[in-house]
C-alpha cells in the first residue's frame, strides 16, 4: 500500500498548509507557463520570421523546435509554483520525493517496444518511409529524441503533478483530483475529434498510472512514446498513406496503451487514504481502563500531545512548537497509527503501537541545507489518582524545578498535592503508580523526563482546566531537550528519534 500522490500537498510542506495556498500555486504555475513560453516564442519569431504561430507542423524542423521548445521551457513552472506555495517541490516527482529511474526506464522500454516492432515490420514489409532521408528528416529525428521528451515532462509536471496535487489538497477523492485537470489537458491540444478522443484516453490512462504508482515516471514514459509515435508517423509521411502501412503506428500505440493498463495492475499498488488530522492521541483503551486523561474543560489538556520542534518556548514563540497545531497525514495500521508532517524543512514521523505492547516513537529529519536546533517530547496525560500517586525510579537524578527556578537532586519519589513541574536529567526507567495500577516507562533516545501536575491552586484559577482536573492525571513526559535544555543540533540530513515503551500492571488481588 502506497501513499496517495494527489494528497501530498497536505503532507510535505516547508510552510504550514492553508486553504488558499493551492490557489496560489495554480496561479503562479499558470502565469509562468505563459511567461516562459513567451520568453521562447518572441525571440524565435523575431529570428526565424514566422508570421503566425499555430500548431506544430511535423516534418518542419523549425516548427517542431518552435512548438516543442516553447513547452519544454516551462519545466521550472511547476517547481517554482510549488515552492511559492510552501511545498516540498520534490514530491512533484513521486511519493518517494525523487524521480524513480527504476520505474521510468523499464516502462519506457516496454511501452516503446510495440512501436519499435511496428517500425521494423514497416521497413521489412514496405521499405524506407515515404519521406526523403535527408537533413530535414534527420533534423526531425533529433528534435523528437532530444526536445520532445522535455515537452512531455513539462506537461506531466503541470497537468499530472502540480494541478493534481493542488486539487487533491482541497478534495480527498482521487476521482476529483485526477479528473479536474483532464479537460484542461485535452483542450490544450489542437486537432480534430479523433485526436481529442485519443488525447482524452491518454490523459485518463496517464492519471491512472500516476495514481497507482505514486509518481510521474510511467505516465511520462507513455507520454514520450505516444508523442514520438505520432511525430514520426507524420514527418516520415507514413500517416498520409492510404495503404495498410498507415495503421502500423496506430497498432504500436494501441500496444503501448494496453501495456500501460497492464502496468497499472502489475506495477501499481493499492493507495492508502491520507486523512489529515492532528497527531494528538486522545484515548488509549486498556483492560484496566483508559490510560489517558481528557479534560472536559479543554480538549488540549489530555491525551498525548506531540511536542516539537521545541519544548515550552525555548526555541520559538509557540508553546511546545507547531507540531500539535498543524494537520498531519495519518495512516491507520493493524497494530497502531503512523502520522507524518513536513514543515519548515523538518519532517516529523510519529508512530503509536498498541499491540502487542504500547509504544510511541517520534522522529525528526532535518531536510534543510543548514544545521537545525531542535527538541522533541511527548506530553502524555496519564489517568491516575494524583492525590495518591507517586513517581519512582528517578531518585538520585538532577532536576530543574521550573516553579522554584532552581536545580537540585531528587532524594525521594515525587508525590502530588501541589503544583509540580520538574525537568529531570535522566534516562532511567521510572514508574507512575496509584492504588489502581502501575505504569512503567522505558525511554529511548531521550535525555530528560518531565513530571508535571498543576495542583489544586493552579486549577482553581486556570480557566483551561477544570477545578478538580489536577486530581485525575499526572504527566510523565519523555523528552530530548539537549544539554542545559537548549536543544540538540541536527546537521543537514541528520535525524533524531525518541521512544517510549509503556508496561501496565494492576495490583494483585488478595
Amino acid at each position: 500500500m502506497i501513499a496517495a500522490y494527489h494528497r501530498l500537498a497536505r503532507r510535505d510542506r516547508t510552510r504550514p498548509y492553508r486553504w488558499w495556498r493551492p490557489g496560489v500555486e495554480i496561479t503562479v504555475a499558470g502565469l509562468l507557463f505563459v511567461v516562459l513560453q513567451a520568453v521562447w516564442v518572441v525571440p524565435f519569431l523575431l529570428i526565424n520570421g514566422v508570421e503566425q504561430p499555430g500548431g506544430i507542423a511535423e516534418g518542419n524542423p523549425t516548427s517542431m523546435l518552435f512548438g516543442y521548445g516553447a513547452i519544454a521551457l516551462t519545466i521550472p513552472a511547476a517547481f517554482v509554483a510549488a515552492w511559492a506555495s510552501g511545498r516540498d517541490v520534490r514530491v512533484l516527482w513521486s511519493i518517494e520525493r525523487r524521480f524513480r529511474w527504476r520505474f521510468f526506464l523499464p516502462a519506457l522500454a516496454a511501452f516503446a517496444a510495440p512501436s519499435l516492432l511496428a517500425l521494423a515490420v514497416g521497413v521489412l514489409a514496405f521499405g524506407a518511409p515515404p519521406a526523403r532521408l535527408d537533413a530535414v528528416f534527420f533534423s526531425c529525428v533529433v528534435i523528437t529524441l532530444l526536445v520532445l521528451p522535455l515537452q512531455c515532462l513539462a506537461e506531466e509536471l503541470l497537468f499530472r503533478g502540480s494541478l493534481v496535487q493542488c486539487v487533491g489538497a482541497w478534495a480527498p477523492s482521487p476521482w476529483v483530483a485526477y479528473l479536474v485537470p483532464v479537460p484542461l489537458f485535452v483542450f490544450g491540444h489542437t486537432g480534430g475529434g479523433g485526436q481529442l478522443v485519443t488525447v482524452t484516453i491518454f490523459a485518463l490512462l496517464a492519471a491512472l498510472l500516476v495514481h497507482r504508482t505514486g509518481g510521474l515516471e510511467l505516465a511520462l514514459a507513455l507520454h514520450i512514446v505516444n508523442n514520438a509515435n505520432v511525430s514520426y508517423a507524420n514527418f516520415s509521411g507514413i500517416a498520409d498513406l492510404d495503404s495498410s502501412r498507415a495503421f502500423l503506428p496506430i497498432a504500436g500505440l494501441l500496444g503501448a496503451f494496453l501495456l500501460a493498463v497492464l502496468a497499472s495492475v502489475v506495477v501499481g499498488a493499492k493507495v492508502a487514504p491520507m486523512p489529515t488530522f492532528d497527531a494528538h492521541l486522545r484515548h488509549l483503551p486498556h483492560t484496566t481502563g483508559d490510560l489517558l486523561f481528557q479534560s472536559a474543560a479543554n480538549p488540549a489538556h489530555g491525551g498525548v500531545p506531540v511536542v516539537a520542534p521545541w519544548f515550552a518556548q525555548t526555541l520559538g514563540p509557540q508553546m511546545h512548537g507547531w507540531a500539535n497545531q498543524l494537520p498531519w497525514v495519518r495512516t491507520a495500521q493493524s497494530d497502531g497509527t503512523t502520522a507524518e508532517l513536513t514543515n519548515d524543512h523538518l519532517r516529523l514521523t510519529y508512530t503509536v503501537c498498541t499491540e502487542p505492547d504500547i509504544s510511541f516513537h517520534l522522529r525528526v529529519d532535518n531536510l534543510d541545507d543548514v544545521p537545525r536546533r531542535i527538541q522533541l517530547a511527548l506530553h502524555p496525560y496519564w489517568a491516575v489518582d494524583a492525590a495518591g500517586a507517586r513517581v519512582t525510579g528517578l531518585e538520585g537524578a538532577p532536576y530543574f524545578d521550573k516553579i522554584a527556578g532552581a536545580t537540585s537532586t531528587l532524594e525521594s519519589p515525587i508525590v502530588f498535592g501541589e503544583e509540580v513541574d520538574r525537568v529531570v536529567g535522566t534516562t532511567a526507567q521510572c514508574s507512575l503508580s496509584d492504588a489502581h495500577r502501575t505504569l512503567t516507562f522505558t525511554t529511548h533516545g531521550t535525555d530528560h523526563v518531565v513530571v508535571w501536575n498543576p495542583g489544586p491552586e493552579v486549577c482553581a484559577h486556570d480557566e483551561s482546566l477544570g477545578t478538580d482536573d489536577w486530581a485525575r492525571f499526572v504527566c510523565v513526559e519523555p523528552a530530548l531537550l539537549g544539554e542545559n535544555r537548549d536543544g540538540v543540533v541536527l546537521a543537514p540530513g541528520e535525524s533524531a528519534e525518541i521512544g517510549l515503551d509503556v508496561h501496565v500492571t494492576a495490583p494483585t488481588q488478595p
